[in-house]
């Protein structure tokens, strides 16, 4: 079998139905532009066309639908007349339109800022005074910014609702009041806190849902326009906190549910469009959600008294509609890259809308589960190769570490295995979908129980699938959390053949003034003061540079030369302890124009160049 090239791979997301017709957003590489590009597509007897290009943001009402196209808001309606909203040069960051279709709210950043890879012929120095001055995948924060929200209607008419400093987003709007995620501390607050608001349109009032918590994700206003359902988490545990559904009646906000996850599932590296919403009223007195649980996606449908599990398949769910007793899932799993599918409330049965990947044919991964070493189960995958006998065998270990493998399609993954390659990868403990007591047990402990869970669900793997497996060819390879865990894994055994780090976490003292977010994570995730004689004792300790000294493994280590979460003298620094204090051979190799997620967000060019060099390597270095 030939290799499966990006290209050919297509996802669907943010599904709509207007007057009884489907529409959804189909994402693709555009090879001659090199980059992302999104469809609004309708969909009939599963055949789709393309009604406009360049989308991002669908959504619906029951009159029109809507989305941002090349920096603006459009409304269509079923008969394809396409109306522009707005008229603005500032980015739009969110928008919601009103039920009845006849305007939207929307923010936008204003900001004079440079981008950050901005050449000039007569640059401009930067001032910066708070501490969380820059963004991956954005750059340089502008101290000077603002935000507005504004309304326009179908008639033409704008008019601005709100100036403010810190960043806000319109969640939904009725034709009265507008439903605010507004952020509550500056930059340099330890923490960053957020609030949910109603903005009264006709007096310019606004009034708190929530005061203030942790972070509040995303929110929906009921069809009574006095309920809200809104998803958020509190400052419990900072920055692994579990978020919880909760119930505005129109008075006391409660808990819907808090016994799963919401808002997590598993990775994904060929998701374009994020999802839009989580929730979704089905009346007024229930509605659906979705929760990540064990590697996979669940469906709910709740009230203020029950909540009942409607779907729970091996799966990830990309995106969800409404309509008439039907839910429109955009779906996809282990085997399958994405598509469509309804399911009946009534019946709870599924069947398939449409398959945007219908010509393309993957291998299932099989899901196993064994015990860590306090006894607690712990999941973990195996992808055949695609070749006949025992082949090599890949440990992956995902990022985070507060994320999550599972039933969802990974590209990377079948490459691997369309290039001879066994792919074992696992759910340590810190990984999402399992609940807080399991994210939390990474905590102040990297590099102990979560290595020995990666390490034992090798050695299971090598058991239960050991005719496949040639167990003299193990190799490791991480990003992120994951790149971390693949250099201390050299460091403390020699029993892989090769090893392959990208964008890692070598040294936690670089990393607390150097990452976009270093000093909050490290922490909260270290539980040690890097400014302290024994919080910098601590971090040396839990640094993986400490060991390099010890390293045998022939390595390979990538980075982005723009990634500002993990910057890339974390692997600069690494390297040359290699070369410095081994003969180990170590290779470095560096992306241009790469952020952080260069591997599921970055250039496509250079995702089909990272592949092509791991296994030119490999097989350079297990000949």
């Amino acid at each position: 079998m030939g290799a499966t090239q990006l290209t050919a791979l297509r996802s669907l997301s943010q599904p709509v139905i207007l007057a009884g017709q489907l529409y959804a957003a189909q994402s693709y590489v555009d090879d001659i532009a090199n980059d992302y590009q999104t469809d609004l597509i309708s969909i009939v007897n599963q055949t789709a066309t393309t009604l406009a290009t360049n989308i991002s943001q669908l959504t619906a009402t029951e009159h029109a639908l809507f989305y941002q196209q090349a920096g603006q808001v459009y409304r269509r309606t079923g008969d394809g007349q396409a109306t522009q909203l707005t008229q603005t040069s500032h980015k739009i960051v969110s928008f919601a339109p009103a039920p009845d279709g006849t305007k939207i709210v929307f923010a936008v950043l204003v900001s004079d800022a440079e981008a950050f890879n901005t050449v000039s012929d007569r640059p401009q120095v930067r001032h910066y005074t708070k501490r969380r001055y820059k963004a991956d995948g954005v750059g340089f924060i502008d101290e000077q910014r603002h935000f507005e929200v504004h309304e326009a209607t179908i008639a033409g008419e704008t008019r601005r609702l709100l100036t403010t400093d810190l960043p806000v987003q319109v969640a939904d709007t009725t034709s009265e009041r507008a439903l605010l995620i507004a952020q509550t501390t500056t930059e340099d607050a330890d923490e960053l806190r957020s609030a949910l608001q109603l903005l009264e349109f006709g007096t310019g009032d606004i009034t708190p849902i929530v005061a203030e918590v942790a972070e509040v994700h995303e929110a929906t206003i009921a069809p009574d326009r006095r309920q809200v359902l809104f998803i958020a988490n509190d400052a419990q545990y900072p920055n692994r906190r579990v978020a919880s559904l909760y119930h505005f009646d129109g008075e006391a906000t409660t808990i819907a549910f808090d016994q799963e996850e919401l808002l997590e599932g598993p990775d994904s590296d060929i998701v374009v469009q994020n999802q839009t919403r989580h929730v979704r009223w089905l009346d007024n007195d229930t509605w659906l959600f979705e929760t990540g649980f064990h590697g996979h996606t669940r469906v709910y449908q709740g009230s203020a008294t029950t909540n009942q599990l409607l779907l729970d398949t091996p799966q990830y769910l990309q995106d969800f509609a409404i309509s008439k007793g039907t839910v429109i899932l955009a779906q996809q799993d282990t085997a399958h890259p994405s598509q469509l599918l309804a399911l009946d409330l009534a019946t709870q049965a599924t069947q398939i809308v449409f398959d945007a990947n219908a010509t393309l044919q993957f291998p299932r991964a099989e899901k196993y589960v064994f015990s860590s070493e306090d006894g607690s189960p712990v999941d973990g995958w195996f992808l055949a190769a695609q070749s006949e006998g025992p082949a090599p065998v890949v440990l992956y270990v995902h990022g985070g570490p507060h994320g999550a493998y599972g039933d969802a399609f990974f590209w990377e993954f079948q490459r691997f295995t369309e290039a001879g390659y066994n792919v074992v990868f696992t759910n340590p403990h810190g990984s999402t979908t399992y609940g807080q007591d399991f994210i939390n047990a990474v905590v102040n402990h990297y590099g102990e129980q979560d290595f020995r869970d990666v390490i034992a669900g090798l050695d299971v793997a090598l058991q239960r699938f050991g005719e496949y497996i040639d167990a003299n060819q193990q190799i490791i390879i991480g990003g992120s959390y994951g790149g971390f865990m693949t250099t201390w894994a050299i460091g403390h055994t020699s029993r892989f053949e090769a090893a392959i780090s990208q964008r890692p976490v070598t040294e936690w003292l670089h990393l607390t003034g150097a990452s976009d977010i270093g000093y909050n994570f490290v922490q909260d995730e270290m539980g040690a003061n890097p400014y302290t004689p024994a919080g910098r004792e601590e971090l040396i300790k839990r640094s993986p540079i400490t060991y390099a000294a010890q390293v045998k493994t022939p390595l390979l280590m990538l980075h982005g030369e723009y990634d500002l979460r993990t910057p890339i003298a974390q692997t600069e620094m690494y390297y040359t302890a290699i070369k410095t204090l081994t003969d180990t051979p170590v290779e470095m190799v560096r992306f241009p124009q790469a952020w952080h997620g260069v591997s599921r967000n970055g250039l496509p060019n250079l995702r089909e160049t990272r592949l092509t060099v791991m296994f030119d390597w490999l097989q350079k270095t297990l000949a």
